[in-house]
């Protein structure tokens, strides 16, 4: 698939946050032929503030349109200003949990942004991901309640699916703008891979200049969770483009302390090269991450047209791009025991709660949802017959 102008000088100003040289950025920007379109991209990709700190930090942003300027310049004071905020937030319920000795790892943004990028504000945060042990969520979640925060149960279909899915994470508590996911785990369970929790929980080190203990990952296990989550947003259909980012400056952070024959040993034995390579290798093309010959290699076979035309059209915006999205519900339904918690599953699923159907289609009138319950019908029947379809294809 071509990329146009105005994806060209996305990418590039992704690779010159990072590198700092910008010998091609002037050609690219001349080349511009939609200044708005451009725009409209870097907002949809969360991109616009590291946009503007090219921009501002290069002696070129005299050919940027002023209002073009101005924009991306809101949005990299938005993302620095919300993410002091959660930052801050994140130290003060450290302090809490560190009380009771609760291991805490940092995971995502909430790491990524303070010790990997250059700048925080490059890279924005919708809200604080940590990883706790199982036994220890009911405390962490307790400390936040204690604190004002409140569950979002806006996107919960039923108790009984909640009880009943496979969930890395409870909901959502947030109090002011700001989330916390607690995670007691990092990965969808698959029938095709499999990554031990212990293995992550043996990897982890203490990091930062915070006062209080806190934990991330080892470069390896830090690539290899960015890269699965990644991947499962792939297969949901909805990545968010911003990860590729992230693994530009992971591998070029880490460039030395990775090792690249015991991440290609780890990959093997968890069954998730398939997983984890095409978006190295998509990383690697577009955005010239330090990737070694050996796994480039390995990784372009894996790399589909598929993956790059997503890629492609998540860079571009595109709405219109029709993903290939698997049908999470079929493979939930398989784990469930006995015939009638199926059967209550897929009632459950088919009528959600009422505040569920209100987020999930942004329903401003409420005499609208009996029929988007009828839509939501049509929905599921569509994508049980799409499902049904491929695996006949597929014999």
């Amino acid at each position: 698939m071509i990329l146009n102008p105005e994806d060209e000088l996305l990418l590039e100003c992704i690779k010159v946050s990072l590198h700092k040289t910008n010998d091609t950025l002037h050609s690219k920007i001349s080349s511009i032929q939609n200044w708005n379109t451009f725009l409209q991209n870097a907002k949809q990709n969360r991109l616009a503030p590291v946009v503007y700190s090219v921009f501002s930090e290069s002696t070129l942003s005299e050919q940027i349109p002023e209002s073009i300027l101005l924009e991306l310049q809101k949005h990299y004071y938005k993302s620095l200003s919300k993410n002091t905020i959660l930052y801050n937030e994140f130290e003060r319920q450290l302090e809490k949990w560190n009380e009771l000795k609760i291991p805490v790892v940092a995971l995502k943004g909430i790491f990524l942004a303070e010790n990997v990028y250059s700048n925080i504000a490059i890279r924005p945060l919708s809200d604080i991901d940590v990883f706790v042990r199982k036994i220890d969520t009911k405390n962490c979640a307790n400390i936040l309640l204690s604190n004002g925060y409140k569950w979002d149960t806006s996107l919960i279909k039923s108790e009984f699916i909640l009880a009943e899915k496979d969930l890395k994470h409870l909901p959502m508590l947030h109090k002011d703008g700001i989330g916390f996911e607690i995670h007691s785990s990092l990965i969808i369970t698959s029938d095709t891979f499999h990554i031990p929790l212990d293995d992550f929980w043996k990897n982890t080190q203490s990091y930062g200049e915070f006062d209080k203990l806190v934990l991330a990952f080892n470069s390896n296990y830090l690539l290899l969770h960015i890269c699965m989550h990644l991947d499962e947003h792939f297969v949901d259909a909805n990545i968010h483009f911003i990860a590729y980012m992230d693994i530009l400056w992971i591998t070029e952070k880490y460039k030395s302390d990775l090792n690249w024959n015991t991440f290609d040993e780890m990959c093997t034995q968890y069954n998730c090269t398939s997983n984890v390579y095409p978006h190295l290798y998509l990383s690697y093309k577009y955005l010239d991450a330090p990737i070694p010959d050996f796994i480039a290699n390995k990784a372009r076979i894996l790399c589909t047209e598929y993956y790059n035309n997503y890629f492609v059209n998540k860079l571009k915006a595109n709405t219109d791009f029709s993903a290939d999205k698997k049908n999470r519900n079929i493979s939930e339904l398989s784990k469930i025991n006995g015939f009638s918690n199926r059967i209550r599953f897929l009632f459950d699923d088919m009528f959600p709660s009422k505040q569920y159907m209100i987020t999930r289609y942004n329903l401003k009138n409420p005499r609208t949802l009996f029929w988007y319950y009828i839509v939501r019908q049509f929905d599921g029947i569509k994508s049980l017959l799409h499902y049904l379809t491929k695996k006949i294809l597929s014999r």
